[in-house]
């Protein structure tokens, strides 16, 4: 789902009624498929189940996927793209970076360490050591956001 304010959101309503919000590397690794793989007809309760969805956890803008811009983009071009080939601390950054704005104090340092030609590994220890010290993303929003639905799929195990 997208929100108003351009806020990407992936979740996932199981049929016993369970939900979760996924990453977005989890969404990705959870619809990946090989190009020919042909698709399934959508399940009798899938309305119900987005339903749950919509009106439960993704809701909250509070667990949502933000919109990328600026060094947030910069970062997530270079380093985002690839799903597997981070150390885990790496990888929570880049999620926490996905997830959540930065903070005022990691745009500025990370900005300045783009424009003077930091390597991807470079980049990838000073996110992760930002995140480490809890200073790389602001993760506290409130209130709500009119959600639109972008697209829905089920998959099948």
């Amino acid at each position: 789902m997208c929100a108003q304010a351009g806020i990407d959101g992936f979740g996932l309503a199981l049929p016993d009624g369970s939900t979760r919000l996924l990453t977005g590397h989890e969404a990705l690794r959870a619809f990946e498929a090989p190009p020919g793989e042909s698709g399934q007809a959508l399940r009798q309760d899938h309305d119900g189940l987005l339903e749950v969805m919509v009106q439960g956890p993704l809701s909250a803008p509070t667990a949502l996927a933000g919109r990328l811009r600026g060094v947030r983009r910069s970062i997530w071009n270079r380093l985002g793209e690839t799903l597997n080939s981070h150390d885990a601390d790496t990888s929570d950054a880049l999620e926490a970076l996905y997830q959540h704005p930065l903070t005022s104090e990691a745009d500025r340092r990370l900005r300045r360490a783009i424009r003077n030609g930091v390597t991807e590994e470079d980049l990838a220890i000073r996110i992760a050591a930002l995140h480490r010290d809890g200073a790389l993303v602001v993760e506290a929003r409130t209130g709500r956001d009119p959600v639109r639905i972008v697209s829905s799929m089920g998959i099948a195990p």
